[in-house]
Parts: structure tokens; C-alpha cells; sequence
């Protein structure tokens, strides 16, 4: 057996002898429900666990459709092998510390409380509670929007909300010290965001006075704050690459009488050895960038694993429409007796158009704020437009090197299936390569960066990023990976492509029950749960502790839903 299989068999077997022992019985007398029984149910929510699965939170209350009932809402927080409860009234989104030293909440107002503010249109306002789960020690913040965890579990990060009415973005953040109970202040900040190793806290200012703008590290252990960049601009986009080594923002200013922002990209590379190495690509200096686009706040900016590229979104400068409105609305105002045009809502259906009328409307925001992905090479200074009205959508490769492009013009349709040609693009150079026609369904790319699988035909394809082949990988295998229960006028979906073995060697792909391993070279599946699935019909799937886990390693036990 596998040691997936290993570690599977006694689980399977409790649910099958839970399953199976009360039919061997004699059938109870069922009680009849009445209308005084349903006050009597509970909904439970809020389930949380902590890393090293000792605590766990649930709440266990009445639906809040019960107006009439009192706000009974409380937090239990419980340690598994102990009687130990913690109980907080009102409690919402808890958080386990790392550690599983502490865990944190949102406290709500009761509900009754929480409509008498929002009747007289006054904020209701949320606490946040830190709980010791060893000693019980608490400590409470009013006036919270938000909180995060750092990763190391030596601080938490607590956010102020905006003052009402406020033209800048910044508002109070609060840092605790989880070691020494002491709070840190900031003001003004607009973003914040702790690396991965939670040994560095990077955040933006953007203040009523903007000369006191910038973007500031924290060093967490050290104490020592240090300012990357300050302008008198707007800082936005902030992103941490994946090792938390490197950090990247857009700076940008408004231009008068145009929609969107001059911004530059800034990035700082190497920030954990004491010091940084900083780039910049400033639009209005490099020769390859586009004369009438800028760098959009809109579009998010990415790394590359190998931190020498950053993927952006560009977007054409056009002129403020509103601007001229009100110029002309203001001329008009002057003249004695003039009075102001009526607005028109009027829609224009054309048997021409694209896509109708109705799906224009609610894809009109989309389409405003959409973005051209480009790319931005640190060491060779050098900025490619990866895509444009011709290819609109792409997925970039883990390394940077590839993206995936879609083409669907010609398959757009109101009521077909929505289809793509797809091309292969070469980040260095943006140059596209055919890889297929009017494909259907995509599986995603490879943590790796090496593949880019699909569905065609009722099978897995591949296709090897750098050598241009394509192999149909489950053609021989024992069973169909189609969706059965897929009921739409369509090609039949398959079950899913599960996540890729860390030795990158194969993908596990699901069945409508099993778990199936298959060979990226296309030898035949093999069946990692045994047909265990399939006998009991039970789906079997596998659980994600980690969300930042990119791979599935089969040389650990894996932890399976039932």
C-alpha cells in the first residue's frame, strides 16, 4: 500500500463501522417535529483550528433571522483534550497565532444594540480581543476594522478605521509585541503587510500633509524603521515577493484634467541583509513603454520566484470627461435663466455588438479597470507589453519565464460554450507562439513552471512549456476522469486536477470518488486510494493545511476529506 493508502484504511474503516452499525439495530420511534421544535436549532460557524491542533473555536448560536430572540452569540473556544472553554459574547473571525500560543477576534455589538446605531446612522464599531490560551490574560482594542497575525507569531497588527470624511487613505495601525504586551503606533498608514518569515513588517503612509508620504520597513526584532521611499505621492500595490526578501510599490500623482495616475514602479531587493538594492522604472524615461498608457494602481503586481521580474498592468491616459462636464455645466450656470440639461439613461442594442446589452452594463466597471499585463526586467532594465486587445488574458509561470495567453474573440457567443486559442509568451522578448485552438477547458499551470495542463477530448493533456509538446496523458488509463453528473448542453467537464507531486513527476487528478496518481511521462494512473472511494462511494479529497503549499508531497501523510 501507499503510505497515502496506510494512513487512509483505519479513518475509512470508522466511517464504514459508524455507518454501517446502526442499521444493524432496531429502528428508534422518530419524533414528530413540531413548529415550538425549530426555535430550538442552532447553527454553528466560525470553526477554527489551531497549527498545532489543540484549541479549536466554534460558535454556537441561533440564526440571526430570530430577531425577536435574544443575541445568545458566543465564542467557544475549546482545547481538544481537556475540558478547558473559553467563552466570548459577540465574538467573530477568530485567529490562531502560529505558535498556537494566542488567538484573536472581532467582538461584535449585540444585534439589537448594532440597529439602533445604524438607525440613527451612527458607525458601529468592532473591538478586537487577544486571548492567552495558556494563562487566559486578555487585552481589547476599540475602534478595530481589521487584525493579522504575523507569521512568526512575535506581533499583531492592528488596524484604525479611516476618519470619516478624511481625503487621505491613512489611518492609525497599532502593532503589539506578543513578547513584551507592548503597542507600537503608526499614523496614516494606508497598507500594511508582514513578509513571510514575519521577521519584517512593510506599510505605506499616505497622510493630509503628503510630504510624509513613503514606504517603511519595520524591523520586527531589531525595532529599527526604515523609509525605502518618500514622495509627496500615493503609494499602492505594495507586495511582498514569495520568500519575503523583496518588496515592490506604485508611486503615482494625479495629472490634471486625466483619468488615471502617473505612477512609477518602485522595488527594493535583498532587504533582509541590512540593506536594500533599489530599481525603478519610470514610464516617462524608458523608451519601450507605451507614450499614451501608464502604470495602473488598477492591475496587481506579481515576482517572479527568482526575484528579478515584476509583472504589472498598464492602462491607456485618457481625459476626465468629468472635467469638461462640469467647465461647460459652470458656462452654462452663468447665463441668467439657463437651467441644466436633463440626464439620459438610454441603451442602444445593435445586432453587431459583441456581447449584448445587458452583459455590457454589468461588465461595464470590469472593462473601465482592466489592464494590459506587462512586465518590468530588474537587471536588464527592460519593460515588455505581454498582452493587448488581441490576447487580453494571460497566466505567467511561477518563475517568470512563460505566460499562457488566451485569445476568445471569435468564440464569443450568448448562449455557446466560451472557447480560446492559446499561445505560448516569451517573458523576455513577449513573443507568442501558437499552442492551441478553440480549447474549452484549461487545468492550470505547474508549480514548477515546466507544464501547462488541459482538457480535450475526454482526457488530461500536458503541454512541456519549453520544448512546444503536447502528450495526452490519460489515454491509458484504467478508468474515465469525465464528469457523468455534468449536465450542461456542453463537452463534459472532468473532475479536476487535484495538485502536482512535489518531485514533479506527476499530477493527481480526481475521480467522482478516488484519488488518482498520474505519471507526467503517460505511463497509466494508479489508484492512490485504494478503490477505497469507489467501494464505499465516499469522496475522497485531499485537505490543505498550508495555503501557501504549491506542491502535494506524497513522501508525508496527507489528511483527507471524506
Amino acid at each position: 500500500m501507499t503510505p497515502l493508502l496506510n494512513s487512509l484504511v483505519p479513518i475509512l474503516v470508522s466511517i464504514l463501522t459508524v455507518a454501517v452499525a446502526p442499521s444493524l439495530q432496531a429502528e428508534p420511534e422518530r419524533k414528530v417535529i413540531t413548529m415550538d421544535d425549530y426555535g430550538l436549532w442552532r447553527v454553528v460557524s466560525s470553526t477554527q483550528l489551531s497549527d498545532d491542533g489543540s484549541w479549536m473555536t466554534y460558535d454556537y448560536r441561533k440564526p440571526e433571522a430570530d430577531e425577536d430572540a435574544p443575541d445568545e452569540r458566543k465564542l467557544q473556544i475549546k482545547h481538544l483534550t481537556s475540558d478547558q472553554v473559553y467563552q466570548i459574547p459577540f465574538a467573530i473571525s477568530p485567529a490562531f497565532s502560529d505558535d498556537s500560543s494566542w488567538v484573536a477576534c472581532k467582538i461584535d455589538l449585540d444585534r439589537q444594540e448594532a440597529k439602533k446605531l445604524k438607525d440613527q446612522k451612527k458607525p458601529v464599531r468592532q473591538k478586537v480581543e487577544l486571548l492567552h490560551l495558556k494563562s487566559g490574560d486578555k487585552v481589547t482594542w476599540d475602534n478595530v476594522t481589521s487584525f493579522t497575525f504575523s507569521k512568526n507569531s512575535t506581533g499583531l497588527a492592528i488596524r484604525k478605521p479611516k476618519t470619516k470624511g478624511a481625503e487621505h487613505a491613512g489611518s492609525d495601525l497599532i502593532l503589539h509585541d506578543l513578547k513584551s504586551s507592548l503597542d507600537h503606533h503608526f499614523g496614516s498608514v494606508s497598507s500594511y503587510r508582514f513578509n513571510k518569515s514575519g521577521t519584517l513588517l512593510a506599510y505605506t503612509r499616505d497622510a493630509a500633509d503628503k510630504t510624509a508620504n513613503g514606504l517603511y520597513v519595520l524591523n520586527l526584532e531589531s525595532g529599527l524603521r526604515i523609509p525605502l521611499d518618500q514622495d509627496a505621492a500615493t503609494y499602492s500595490q505594495m507586495t511582498w515577493d514569495e520568500n519575503g526578501t523583496a518588496l515592490a510599490a506604485l508611486k503615482g500623482k494625479t495629472k490634471e484634467g486625466f483619468l488615471e495616475k502617473e505612477n512609477r514602479l518602485i522595488a527594493f531587493t535583498a532587504l533582509t541583509e541590512g540593506s536594500s538594492v533599489s530599481h525603478e522604472l519610470n514610464p516617462t524615461e524608458n523608451l519601450d513603454f507605451p507614450r499614451d498608457m501608464v502604470i495602473s494602481e488598477k492591475g496587481q503586481l506579481s515576482w517572479n520566484t527568482g526575484t528579478t521580474k515584476i509583472f504589472f498592468g498598464i492602462k491607456k491616459q485618457e481625459p476626465d470627461p468629468t472635467k469638461k462636464e462640469s467647465e461647460k455645466d459652470r458656462d452654462v450656470g452663468n447665463k441668467k435663466g439657463s437651467k441644466k440639461s436633463p440626464s439620459s439613461d438610454l441603451d442602444v442594442w445593435h445586432w453587431n455588438d459583441v456581447r449584448i446589452q445587458s452583459v455590457q452594463r454589468a461588465r461595464s466597471k470590469r472593462e473601465r479597470d482592466f489592464t494590459d499585463r506587462s512586465v518590468y526586467h530588474l537587471e536588464l532594465k527592460q519593460f515588455v507589453r505581454l498582452t493587448d486587445e488581441t490576447m487580453k488574458k494571460i497566466s505567467i509561470t511561477r518563475d517568470g519565464k512563460w505566460g499562457v495567453g488566451r485569445d476568445e474573440r471569435q468564440y464569443i457567443h450568448d448562449w455557446k460554450a466560451l472557447k480560446s486559442d492559446y499561445f505560448r509568451v516569451d517573458t523576455k522578448t513577449g513573443e507568442r507562439c501558437p499552442m492551441l485552438t478553440a480549447l474549452r477547458r484549461s487545468l492550470g499551470l505547474s508549480p514548477d513552471s515546466k507544464h501547462f495542463a488541459y482538457w480535450k477530448d475526454a482526457n488530461v493533456w500536458v503541454y512541456h512549456l519549453d520544448s512546444g509538446k503536447t502528450l495526452n496523458l490519460t489515454k491509458d488509463a484504467p478508468v474515465s476522469f469525465v464528469d457523468q453528473e455534468y449536465d450542461h448542453p456542453d463537452e463534459k467537464a472532468s473532475y479536476g486536477l487535484n495538485g502536482w507531486t512535489k518531485d514533479g513527476k506527476a499530477v493527481i487528478l480526481n475521480h467522482r470518488y478516488d484519488l488518482w496518481l498520474q505519471p507526467l511521462n503517460g505511463e497509466p494512473a494508479k489508484n492512490l486510494t485504494g478503490g477505497v472511494g469507489s467501494e464505499g462511494e465516499i469522496r475522497l479529497r485531499p485537505v490543505r493545511l498550508d495555503r501557501d503549499e504549491k506542491f502535494i508531497d506524497l513522501s508525508k501523510p496527507i489528511i483527507l476529506s471524506a
